[in-house]
Protein backbone atom coordinates (compact mmCIF):
# COMPACT_ATOMS: atom_id res chain seq x y z
CA UNK A 1 0.00 0.00 0.00
CA UNK A 2 1.22 3.43 -1.03
CA UNK A 3 2.49 5.74 2.11
CA UNK A 4 -0.17 8.43 1.07
CA UNK A 5 -2.92 5.99 1.04
CA UNK A 6 -1.79 4.90 4.56
CA UNK A 7 -1.95 8.59 5.70
CA UNK A 8 -5.21 9.37 4.42
CA UNK A 9 -6.97 5.82 6.01
CA UNK A 10 -5.65 6.83 9.84
CA UNK A 11 -6.77 11.20 9.08
CA UNK A 12 -10.11 9.29 8.73
CA UNK A 13 -9.91 6.88 11.57
CA UNK A 14 -8.59 10.01 13.73
CA UNK A 15 -12.00 12.41 12.19
CA UNK A 16 -14.09 9.59 13.09
CA UNK A 17 -13.13 9.34 16.25
CA UNK A 18 -13.10 12.93 17.04
CA UNK A 19 -16.57 12.81 15.58
CA UNK A 20 -17.61 10.20 18.15
CA UNK A 21 -16.04 11.84 21.19
CA UNK A 22 -17.68 15.34 19.91
CA UNK A 23 -21.41 13.64 19.37
CA UNK A 24 -21.28 11.60 23.03
CA UNK A 25 -19.80 14.91 24.75
CA UNK A 26 -22.58 17.58 23.15
CA UNK A 27 -25.50 15.65 21.48
CA UNK A 28 -26.36 13.02 23.70
CA UNK A 29 -29.27 13.15 25.14
CA UNK A 30 -28.04 11.19 27.98
CA UNK A 31 -25.32 14.00 28.83
CA UNK A 32 -28.12 16.17 28.73
CA UNK A 33 -30.20 14.51 30.94
CA UNK A 34 -27.42 14.27 33.50
CA UNK A 35 -26.83 17.91 33.58
CA UNK A 36 -30.43 18.44 34.07
CA UNK A 37 -30.78 16.21 36.78
CA UNK A 38 -27.40 17.48 38.85
CA UNK A 39 -28.93 21.23 38.08
CA UNK A 40 -31.95 20.59 40.07
CA UNK A 41 -30.39 19.43 42.80
CA UNK A 42 -29.75 22.44 45.87
CA UNK A 43 -27.18 21.88 48.34
CA UNK A 44 -28.60 22.61 51.60
CA UNK A 45 -28.29 26.15 53.44
CA UNK A 46 -25.68 26.43 56.26
CA UNK A 47 -27.36 27.86 59.42
CA UNK A 48 -25.98 30.93 59.23
CA UNK A 49 -27.59 31.25 55.84
CA UNK A 50 -30.81 29.90 57.73
CA UNK A 51 -30.60 32.45 60.30
CA UNK A 52 -30.17 35.25 58.09
CA UNK A 53 -33.29 34.29 55.50
CA UNK A 54 -34.91 34.35 59.34
CA UNK A 55 -33.89 37.71 59.92
CA UNK A 56 -34.52 40.05 56.96
CA UNK A 57 -37.70 38.59 56.60
CA UNK A 58 -38.42 39.98 60.42
CA UNK A 59 -37.15 42.95 59.26
CA UNK A 60 -34.07 42.84 61.53
CA UNK A 61 -31.54 45.57 62.06
CA UNK A 62 -28.61 45.23 64.43
CA UNK A 63 -27.27 48.15 65.90
CA UNK A 64 -24.15 48.11 67.90
CA UNK A 65 -20.85 50.52 68.18
CA UNK A 66 -17.52 50.46 67.61
CA UNK A 67 -15.00 49.30 69.83
CA UNK A 68 -17.92 47.06 71.18
CA UNK A 69 -16.61 43.27 72.12
CA UNK A 70 -20.18 41.75 72.07
CA UNK A 71 -20.85 43.80 68.91
CA UNK A 72 -17.97 42.42 67.51
CA UNK A 73 -18.67 39.06 69.08
CA UNK A 74 -22.28 39.09 67.75
CA UNK A 75 -21.61 39.91 63.59
CA UNK A 76 -18.92 37.36 64.11
CA UNK A 77 -21.45 34.89 64.73
CA UNK A 78 -22.27 35.15 60.73
CA UNK A 79 -18.72 34.83 59.89
CA UNK A 80 -18.31 35.69 55.80
CA UNK A 81 -21.53 36.56 55.74
CA UNK A 82 -22.29 39.35 58.03
CA UNK A 83 -22.13 41.94 55.27
CA UNK A 84 -25.72 40.30 54.89
CA UNK A 85 -26.59 41.68 57.96
CA UNK A 86 -28.85 45.25 58.50
CA UNK A 87 -26.11 46.79 60.25
CA UNK A 88 -26.19 50.61 62.27
CA UNK A 89 -23.09 51.38 63.65
CA UNK A 90 -24.26 53.82 66.65
CA UNK A 91 -20.96 55.62 67.01
CA UNK A 92 -21.12 56.96 63.26
CA UNK A 93 -25.05 58.03 63.47
CA UNK A 94 -26.29 58.97 67.37
CA UNK A 95 -29.64 59.64 66.31
CA UNK A 96 -33.30 58.16 67.01
CA UNK A 97 -33.07 54.68 68.66
CA UNK A 98 -29.48 55.07 68.54
CA UNK A 99 -29.69 57.45 71.26
CA UNK A 100 -31.98 55.91 73.04
CA UNK A 101 -30.02 52.85 73.21
CA UNK A 102 -29.75 51.17 76.64
CA UNK A 103 -26.91 48.90 75.53
CA UNK A 104 -25.30 46.70 72.58
CA UNK A 105 -25.61 44.80 70.70
CA UNK A 106 -29.59 44.80 70.27
CA UNK A 107 -31.80 43.76 66.94
CA UNK A 108 -35.02 45.62 66.08
CA UNK A 109 -37.51 43.68 64.03
CA UNK A 110 -40.22 45.03 61.99
CA UNK A 111 -42.87 44.01 64.16
CA UNK A 112 -41.46 46.81 66.77
CA UNK A 113 -40.20 44.01 68.80
CA UNK A 114 -36.16 44.12 69.96
CA UNK A 115 -33.85 41.51 70.80
CA UNK A 116 -31.09 42.80 73.55
CA UNK A 117 -27.57 41.47 74.17
CA UNK A 118 -25.60 39.23 72.47
CA UNK A 119 -27.35 35.88 70.97
CA UNK A 120 -25.54 32.59 69.38
CA UNK A 121 -27.12 31.16 65.98
CA UNK A 122 -29.13 28.86 67.64
CA UNK A 123 -30.27 31.57 70.35
CA UNK A 124 -31.13 33.91 67.59
CA UNK A 125 -33.40 31.58 65.89
CA UNK A 126 -35.51 30.42 68.72
CA UNK A 127 -36.23 33.94 69.56
CA UNK A 128 -37.21 34.71 65.57
CA UNK A 129 -39.66 31.58 65.16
Amino acid sequence: MKKSTLIYISSGVVILILMYVIYKRFFNKENKNRDVISNEVETPKSKIEIVIDKLNENGAVLYGIEGCSWCKKQLGEFGNYSNQINYVDCSKNNEGICKTAKGFPFWTLKNNESIEGYHNLDNLLSKLE
